[in-house]
């Protein structure tokens, strides 16, 4: 089985298209949530991204793995069960294509293959990864592992602060000739 788990920090499904948003922003999406699961409501368990993401490999509330904030003295304890853990120990070769390792290291847990795209590399944000990037890790080791059980974890930060979107779709939502000026306000309704 091929189980890969894709989460895209800060994606708000309202600006979908497959979740009806008037504007075609994520053909790609929409062709995935064509052949699979659509969830028509989903709500994050807990807030900010240490809390959200540690629940989502555990299956339990900040309230419970006692990880509720960002702060550097809460840390996930090895008796707490790990998806990728639980994964690796089925017999799936397992692997995450995220910097989340570099906020804390239980988010490493259980994976054979950690894939950093900063790796050896100078950043300003943790959050300043390009999606580029990450596709080109992730595809690569799935072609790789493609005859094996496998599962991946796969973490895009483009639409989360410090927002700047590549050229080719900075004007897609612009209605005047200079998305500059202080006056266009066709950004307003996004």
């Amino acid at each position: 089985m091929k189980i890969i788990f894709i989460v895209i920090d800060t994606l708000r499904a309202d600006h979908l298209s497959c979740y009806g948003y008037n504007k075609n922003t994520s053909p790609n999406i929409d062709k995935i949530a064509n052949n699979g699961v659509i969830f028509e409501s989903a709500y994050a368990s807990d807030v900010p991204t240490q809390p959200s993401f540690t629940a989502m490999f555990t299956g339990q509330r900040g309230v419970k793995t006692g990880i509720v904030s960002h702060s550097p003295t809460e840390n996930l304890s090895i008796d707490i069960p790990y998806l990728s853990e639980i994964l690796a120990s089925e017999g799936y070769v397992t692997a995450a294509v995220s910097t989340l390792y570099m906020m804390r290291r239980w988010f490493a847990r259980g994976f054979h293959h950690y894939m950093n795209p900063f790796a050896g590399k100078p950043r300003a944000l943790l959050q300043q990864v390009d999606a580029d990037d990450i596709n080109r890790m992730a595809i690569s080791w799935i072609k790789q592992n493609f005859n094996k059980d496998l599962f991946i974890f796969i973490h895009y930060w483009d639409p989360h602060s410090l927002y700047i979107p590549p050229k080719p779709y900075r004007n897609l939502f612009y209605e005047g000739s200079d998305p500059t000026d202080p006056e266009n306000h066709s950004l307003d309704n996004l």
